[in-house]
């Protein structure tokens, strides 16, 4: 890992630390004081037979829920498969840690969070996101 995506993954994981709950920072208490927001993720992945996109909804209460729409064949003859699911989610070792239950089961896992430009980033864990994660305003 270079010096400057070290940097950029720290950076955001400062700038995200009011969308964690306090308990995922007991050995950082600067981040530990920070009010907690929720936060959204929108991103997508590659799927069996084309592109899923997914809605996941991080809340400061370490629960997440998620939508996923992946999109078969095309044209006239195309159809979609909806998936929702629930479960925890904490950052540890300054990743981004999931424990999905249901349908997302297989998603579950740490994911590096590598910024790229504003709010868009990539998840990089047991599956490759790329998407936008913004903080949800009350």
């Amino acid at each position: 890992m270079t010096t400057r995506s070290l940097a950029r993954r720290r950076s955001l994981l400062f700038a995200l630390a009011a969308a964690w709950p306090n308990e995922a920072f007991p050995d950082q208490p600067q981040l530990a004081q920070a009010a907690p927001v929720a936060s959204e993720f929108r991103g997508s992945t590659r799927g069996r037979q084309g592109s899923v996109e997914h809605i996941w909804r991080l809340r400061a209460d370490g629960t997440i829920t998620g939508q996923s729409t992946e999109r078969r064949g095309g044209g006239l003859g195309g159809y979609a498969i909806e998936r929702s699911g629930t479960g925890r989610w904490q950052v540890r070792q300054g990743e981004l840690c999931i424990d999905w239950g249901d349908a997302f089961a297989p998603l579950s896992g740490c994911y590096a969070i590598e910024r790229q430009r504003g709010t868009h980033v990539r998840l990089a864990g047991p599956v490759s996101f790329e998407g936008t994660l913004d903080p949800v305003l009350p």
